[in-house]
């Protein structure tokens, strides 16, 4: 029996119909593809996020970061650094992405719970470890997105979102992988906190639930 084989069936003694493991598992190797939902819901919301949109709004001019770039530096982000703890959901982060930058430039920017100017530029300084160009690879290139990412900072943190907490818990990573961990433990500090800000303006009852949870 092949390894592949009996990793299944191993896999496969409670019945289960799916067997589908991230690129970093062990049992990758082994799974069977998920199959394809028909849902009309999930179908409509494909067709809204891959509609034409300005990507680069919210990010640095002076970094020239094509379409296909964006999309790839993020996609191996999710995959190989955001499963880790599951910091950022790709779908609802692409979702709310598109809605974004969607609007017209002259309304105030809108907040939404899985997407800030923030949150998108700290990803990137992260994500772009994983680029094919190296100058996008080098430090001081991602250094300007980390840049950038802070001047939305300032705004966000008054009001911070659960896109705001996930970001300051990137930034966190980030400053760990230049080997800045005092900075990198200060961020997720930073993180922790603004969590319990916004945990403090959850009506008495949700708290409840979640506390004798």
């Amino acid at each position: 029996m092949r390894l592949g084989q009996k990793a299944d069936d191993q896999m496969g003694e409670a019945g289960e119909q799916v067997h589908f493991y991230g690129p970093t598992s062990a049992f990758a190797h082994s799974s069977r593809d998920p199959p394809m939902s028909t849902s009309p819901a999930e179908q409509k919301n494909s067709e809204f996020t891959n509609r034409p949109h300005d990507y680069r709004r919210y990010l640095p001019n002076d970094v020239d970061l094509s379409h296909t770039q964006h999309t790839v530096v993020l996609d191996r982000f999710f995959r190989f650094f955001a499963s880790w703890g599951m910091r950022a959901s790709p779908d609802l982060f692409q979702q709310d992405m598109v809605r974004t930058v969607m609007l017209p430039p002259h309304i105030p920017l809108a907040r939404f719970a899985h997407y800030s100017p923030f949150l998108h530029n700290i990803m990137l300084a992260i994500a772009l470890m994983w680029s094919d160009e190296e100058h996008l690879q080098q430090a001081s290139t991602r250094a300007i997105f980390a840049s950038k990412a802070e001047t939305y900072l300032s705004v966000e943190i008054s009001r911070p979102t659960l896109a705001t907490v996930q970001g300051l818990a990137l930034k966190s990573s980030y400053h760990s992988t230049l080997g800045d961990h005092a900075g990198g433990w200060s961020y997720f500090g930073l993180a922790d906190r603004a969590a319990l800000s916004r945990r403090s303006c959850l009506p008495v009852e949700t708290l409840l639930t979640v506390q004798s949870a």
